[in-house]
């Protein structure tokens, strides 16, 4: 009978580690996703991939304000800004309006917009932010502009 018992307390132990460790994992999990948001807080980003082009005569640049929910920057010719909402690793990019400056090369300015416009989950990792489709396929991807450049 004891070593019934004792039996029963073991597994009964294994199974609280069991979910101590679920715990912990979860927490873990709900701490990443913060601080994905916290690492894009106020963040500058230059486009250095847009939808596979990667020369351009002026590279686009993402400026991300959460608490304003604002983005902005520049389109590689023309200042935009927008809307912004960003619920764990889904954004979502609204309203956007720009200067309309004359450009040479309109294209990579049309590209952008149509980017932005797409961008459906987001993922910053140390110095790089990749935007995604729906299809979670990356149409954007910078690289993290230190203030005053």
């Amino acid at each position: 009978m004891i070593r019934i018992l004792n039996m029963s307390l073991k597994y009964k132990f294994i199974l609280l580690c069991f979910c101590v460790v679920l715990s912990c994992a979860q927490d873990k999990k709900e701490n990443q996703d913060s601080n994905t948001t916290e690492s894009i807080e106020n963040t500058s980003w230059l486009v250095v991939n847009l939808k596979g082009e990667t020369e351009f005569s002026r590279q686009p640049t993402i400026r991300i304000d959460l608490s304003g929910k604002g983005i902005s920057g520049s389109s590689g010719c023309n200042r935009y800004f927008g809307d912004v909402t960003i619920n764990k690793n889904q954004v979502k990019i609204s309203n956007v309006g720009s200067t309309k400056m004359m450009c040479n090369n309109i294209n990579t300015e049309q590209l952008f917009f149509e980017a932005l416009n797409e961008a459906t989950f987001f993922k910053a990792e140390g110095n790089t932010l990749k935007l995604m489709s729906k299809d979670k396929k990356v149409i954007i991807e910078c690289s993290h502009l230190k203030e005053g450049n």
